[in-house]
């Protein structure tokens, strides 16, 4: 199948997995759930805020050798932890040679994982359980259609939310929204955060069949690829993530 004829068919996989009384039995009964959910901090909240006071406090204070600020957070605030450093270590080194275009899908694409990731992450408030992996490689089209998005932002996060209200236990529009701004966190938090969360989903799927075999199709070259992008290009992407503004994803 070419990538068009992919987009048509899991566009018509959604259309027909949507289920108006499943959606409105989360509506209805799950009221209790869902703020239980919504109102669940994840650590990426602290530590956007730790990140913020610290750009205030060296705000026309410490400046690098060209004279402009820290653009993201360090270990301070985001450290590594021993399997994470582990894994780091197991990494292969590489380099890749991309154009403009292709770069441009990478960056969306990456969007579309960090989305599914921080879905998981909210509804297992944290503790990743046997349904994780599934969790993110259904919610990704990236990863269940190998979708290479070339568009904007919107249209990743229309898929996303589209997706969200199609397949996983819990459909409900305010949890959407929650989840797309646990992504928009974790987008300003910059490309250290964005590893952490590369090698969590790494470690995911690797210990579930078949779903490693996506660590070998993106995820690990996501981990080596994001650690030399651009941090321009990621805060660019949390602009944009920002101003997303979600209605109707289904007709």
């Amino acid at each position: 199948m070419t990538g068009h004829e992919r987009r048509v068919a899991r566009l018509a996989h959604e259309e027909a997995s949507f289920n108006p009384q499943h959606y409105l039995a989360d509506l209805m009964d799950g009221a209790e759930m869902m703020e239980a959910l919504c109102q669940f901090q994840p650590p990426w909240s602290q530590q956007l805020v730790a990140w913020t006071d610290k750009k205030k406090r060296s705000e026309g204070t410490t400046t690098t050798a060209k004279g402009k600020g820290q653009r993201e957070p360090d270990q301070d605030i985001i450290p590594f932890t021993d399997e994470e450093r582990v894994q780091l270590k197991e990494l292969p080194n590489k380099e890749y040679l991309l154009d403009k275009a292709t770069r441009r899908t990478l960056y969306l694409g990456l969007v579309d994982v960090i989305f599914a990731y921080a879905y998981d992450y909210r509804i297992t408030e944290g503790e990743h359980n046997v349904e994780s992996a599934w969790n993110i490689c259904k919610l990704s089209s990236t990863l269940s259609w190998l979708e290479a998005f070339r568009g904007r932002v919107e249209e990743v996060i229309y898929c996303s939310a589209r997706r969200c209200l199609c397949y996983p236990l819990y459909r409900h529009w305010q949890l959407v929204q929650c989840v797309l701004h646990d992504t928009t966190q974790l987008f300003l938090l910059g490309r250290r955060k964005l590893l952490q969360c590369l090698l969590d989903i790494r470690r995911i799927l690797n210990s579930s069949e078949p779903y490693y075999v996506m660590n070998n199709l993106y995820i690990t070259d996501y981990c080596v690829w994001i650690q030399r992008a651009s941090s321009r290009h990621i805060q660019n992407l949390a602009l944009e993530l920002k101003q997303v503004k979600l209605v109707c994803v289904f007709r």
